[in-house]
């Protein structure tokens, strides 16, 4: 998010962008709601919803970890027991999700391989036609034939990735 900003001179970090996302958030699901009326029920469904919501928005990334229910209740009695503005409030649990909260990063040979794929798939197709073996391949229109390569090659990329997990 903050790296976008900065390719276009702009002075965003990744924590500054990850807590311009969570402000609506935090205001869509906790605001201004009376202290004395939220539970912990409340407050952590809200967190979730806070999370969920992120998750759905962000293409592709997902998070490795969430911190617990007991982190959370801490989180919650602090939260709860400050005398401060509000602004601060929303502050310290926006913190608090920017530190606590570990996103899963994209995986380097994925992206590499689905930018390299479609070039690499054009010239093999064009390679391909010009041998009288392959002569079918004039016949496979380049719309369908550079996506099925491109999506071959992030699968199996995907595959050797996670058959080196395993082992």
């Amino acid at each position: 998010m903050g790296s976008v900003a900065s390719f276009m001179g702009g002075k965003v970090s990744l924590t500054q962008g990850k807590s311009i996302l969570y402000h609506p958030l935090y205001d869509k699901f906790i605001g201004d709601v009376k202290i004395e009326n939220f539970s912990f029920d409340d407050f952590h469904i809200a967190f979730l919803q806070i999370i969920n919501t992120v998750n759905a928005v962000v293409p592709g990334r997902h998070y490795e970890y969430v911190p617990n229910r007991e982190e959370i209740e801490k989180l919650y009695h602090q939260w709860k027991e400050e005398t401060v503005p509000p602004a601060k409030k929303k502050k310290m649990v926006e913190d608090f999700i920017v530190k606590n909260v570990k996103m899963k990063s994209a995986d380097k040979l994925v992206m590499l391989a689905g930018l390299a794929a479609p070039p690499a798939a054009m010239a093999a197709k064009r390679a391909g036609e010009s041998l009288p073996q392959l002569k079918i391949m004039k016949v496979v229109p380049d719309l369908l034939f550079v996506p099925s390569a491109t999506l071959l090659a992030l699968m199996g990329c995907k595959l050797s990735t996670t058959l080196k997990q395993i082992s």
